[in-house]
């Protein structure tokens, strides 16, 4: 089929999808419309025993190892992470301090990595607080950014917007060809996404964010002339096709959806906001990571960007494995029986490690084993 491509647009946005290790500088700094929200230092990475400073962003965590050779660094998007708590705890030597957990997962991967933060700093609940407070904000503004389906978002066959969204253009008459014989609905243009839903089943949606519009085309169909949505890979790679009348409305909504997508471009509106004061940078995006960076290694700015991203189908370097759980890399457990508990089944110990020897450890010396 003939088509005419009206427009493309970058997969830009990676922060909030992926867990990274040792980023390159240019890495760390703040990305497509991501903004800095809280930082501060002092926070050390209990799987590293290092410390450093520690920023929230409106797209991932980063924390950046204060010493100045080969310096670790960790990125871990808001979209990676299932599970996140804050913890206490308390010890002689340091008192009570506080703890930020992390449980990460990589998107189509079974990969599982888990994360702990600790500061006895004073503004470190402060900056684990505001953490889980935005992690939670993320997963519930996800209109913003991802592709989704049959939602609850039309109530008296109007769009429900959603905060700062503005509606540019509305058609009652666009047909959805995801059909054989298509659907009649409305079709939304607004300054966040494109929506089309059934006149007659107002739950039969479709919502697409421009930050997943690869492209926007004019293509021909068995229907006639169609717009055509394409979605990013990580969205899917969907292809979704709409019948617009007469030809100039077409063309019309064409123009509009890619003067759309520039704007949105130039100025993002990715779901999550907060007020100044909440930040300690104070209308400053520049977080303690840059600053930091503005002493510019040699030995980091060495460093190749491919070689520090963690993929699933790469080896997992030494330093990498601490921060992995579950069975996904784990070679396969030893089951013996074991001679000092009466042949119960138990995981081999170590070379040279009995359950003799482990009992000892934490019983009196006068006790009969």
């Amino acid at each position: 089929m003939a088509s005419l491509e009206v427009g493309r647009h970058p997969e830009i946005l990676w922060q909030d999808r992926e867990v990274r290790f040792d980023l390159i500088p240019a890495d760390l700094q703040v990305g497509f419309g991501e903004k800095v929200i809280e930082s501060a230092l002092a926070i050390e990475d209990t799987k590293s025993d290092q410390r450093g400073s520690l920023s929230i962003t409106n797209l991932r965590i980063i924390w950046l190892a204060q010493r100045k050779i080969s310096r670790p660094n960790l990125s871990i998007g808001h979209n990676c992470i299932a599970n996140v708590q804050l913890r206490t705890s308390k010890s002689k030597q340091r008192g009570i301090t506080q703890l930020l957990y992390l449980g990460a997962r990589i998107n189509g991967s079974t990969t599982a990595f888990e994360f702990i933060f600790t500061s006895a700093n004073e503004q470190a609940p402060r900056i684990f607080s505001t953490a889980q407070k935005i992690i939670r904000a993320y997963e519930n503004t996800k209109l913003y950014r991802d592709l989704r389906l049959r939602l609850s978002i039309i109530r008296d066959n109007n769009l429900i917007l959603l905060p700062q969204e503005e509606i540019f253009s509305q058609q009652r008459s666009v047909w959805n060809l995801s059909a054989d014989k298509g659907n009649l609905g409305s079709f939304y243009v607004t300054n966040i996404r494109i929506v089309w839903h059934a006149n007659n089943a107002s739950n039969f949606n479709v919502s697409l964010p421009y930050l997943q519009m690869k492209s926007v085309r004019i293509q021909q169909s068995k229907f006639g002339q169609a717009l055509v949505l394409e979605t990013t890979p990580r969205a899917g790679g969907y292809v979704l096709g709409f019948r617009i009348d007469p030809k100039k409305q077409l063309e019309a909504t064409v123009q509009e959806i890619n003067s759309m997508r520039a704007a949105f471009t130039k100025r993002p509106i990715l779901g999550i906001f907060f007020h100044d004061s909440t930040s300690l940078l104070k209308n400053n995006e520049e977080s303690v990571v840059q600053h930091l960076l503005e002493e510019k290694d040699d030995e980091l700015l060495m460093h190749d960007d491919d070689d520090f991203i963690y993929q699933s189908s790469s080896p997992i370097s030494a330093n990498k494995t601490a921060y992995l759980v579950g069975d996904s890399f784990s070679p396969a457990i030893e089951i013996i029986q074991d001679p000092y508990l009466g042949g119960l089944a138990i995981e081999k110990p170590p070379d040279g490690v009995n359950t003799k020897t482990l009992w000892r450890l934490y019983l009196p010396s006068d006790f009969v084993f």
